[in-house]
């Protein structure tokens, strides 16, 4: 049952396996649990406006919906699991040679 009050507040994600293509809802999805949000979606359309005869307006055949873009962000508590997963999304990806702790020499410093 939906709670209507904004309580029950998740945001929900998937990651995308080739760049440009929107990944299948079946499986495979991430939620984290939000305080608050601020995100916007932003549409980006084109409109042609050719000349024609006994034309005042822009033809509505010829309006192309070009791209989505959202812009915003979210307030959340630290997550205590798949944190990693999180800070790849916000930094890009990283090596997962370096994922694991390698002591530098004798130090007691790890990288």
């Amino acid at each position: 049952m939906a709670v209507g009050s904004g309580i029950a507040t998740q945001l929900v994600y998937k990651p995308e396996t080739t760049y440009g293509v929107a990944p299948s809802l079946a499986s495979g999805i991430e939620s984290l649990e939000i305080r608050s949000e601020t995100l916007e979606m932003q549409k980006t359309t084109v409109q042609g406006q050719g000349l024609h005869a006994g034309g005042y307006y822009d033809r509505a055949r010829r309006r192309v919906l070009t791209n989505y873009d959202v812009q915003g962000g979210w307030v959340m508590d630290l997550q205590t699991r798949a944190i990693g997963t999180l800070i790849q999304y916000m930094v890009g990806s990283f090596g997962y040679t370096l994922a694991t702790p390698t002591q530098v020499g004798v130090s007691g410093i790890y990288k």
